[in-house]
């Protein structure tokens, strides 16, 4: 049997906040300006602590993204993978994929960051996709996800929903925050931020 590698993307593969960088540059500065109070209040609030980064990506993608025209957002989707997301990828996950590739084993990204771009990403990369994805209607963005967030206990649920655990050998896991919990807990092998935990300190590694 071969093994499954689960991977995180913002902050575990990358050196970048692919999903700030992602709105920061598909928002025209006349709608930066017209949303600045939600858009900055959503910033300053997942900054200082007082609100959860899933509040702040949705307030991001409602109010930075809703209503913009659905192919030309899937043309800067694909543009940002091919262009600017392989030089924000880390060493450190290259060489991972790379020995899980080597292997056979599956290889997974499990992301809250958007299908926009990580969709054309992954597919270059050979790799499966579980990540939250934007609602569109009639050709354009509704700014609410397709779903739920992909973040905390619903990147276990898609993973288990997909996949039959008991049909892999061992299960491999990279993540970097409380995000990541639900989905390093499934893991026999799991690396918290490029540092390995064993079962024994995982439960208390994992309370970020």
């Amino acid at each position: 049997m071969m093994d499954l590698a689960l991977f995180d993307f913002d902050g575990t593969m990358t050196d970048t906040d692919s999903f700030s960088t992602f709105i920061h540059l598909s928002t025209s500065n006349r709608r930066k300006l017209a949303f600045a109070l939600p858009l900055l209040s959503a910033k300053w609030g997942y900054q200082s602590g007082l609100m959860s980064a899933s509040s702040a990506r949705h307030i991001a993608l409602k109010y930075a993204l809703g209503g913009k025209d659905a192919k030309t957002m899937q043309q800067q989707g694909e543009w940002y993978a091919h262009t600017l997301l392989p030089g924000f990828i880390r060493p450190q996950a290259q060489r991972a994929i790379a020995w899980h590739r080597q292997r056979g084993d599956t290889l997974v990204l499990v992301s809250a960051s958007l299908d926009l771009y990580l969709q054309p990403w992954t597919q270059a990369q050979n790799m499966q996709l579980l990540c939250s994805r934007v609602e569109t209607r009639n050709g354009r963005l509704t700014g609410n996800y397709l779903g739920k967030d992909c973040c905390c206990a619903e990147k276990a649920r898609r993973i288990r929903e997909t996949f039959d655990l008991a049909a892999f050998n061992a299960i491999h896991a990279y993540g970097d925050t409380s995000e990541d919990s639900d989905m390093l807990a499934l893991a026999d092998h799991a690396w918290l931020a490029w540092r390995q935990i064993t079962q024994s300190d995982k439960s208390a590694s994992l309370q970020l």
